[in-house]
């Protein structure tokens, strides 16, 4: 299963959707590809 973070940068968003949205996008960042993966 692939999963994907799709956002519209022409919606307005609140504080809240914005602070969300960073935080989301800073730990996928920070995690690397290899942890992402997951296999049995």
């Amino acid at each position: 299963i692939d999963i994907f973070l799709l956002t519209n940068p022409d919606k307005a968003m609140n504080r809240a959707e914005k602070a969300l949205l960073s935080g989301i996008q800073a730990l996928i960042a920070e995690t690397t590809l290899q942890d992402r993966i997951y296999s049995d």
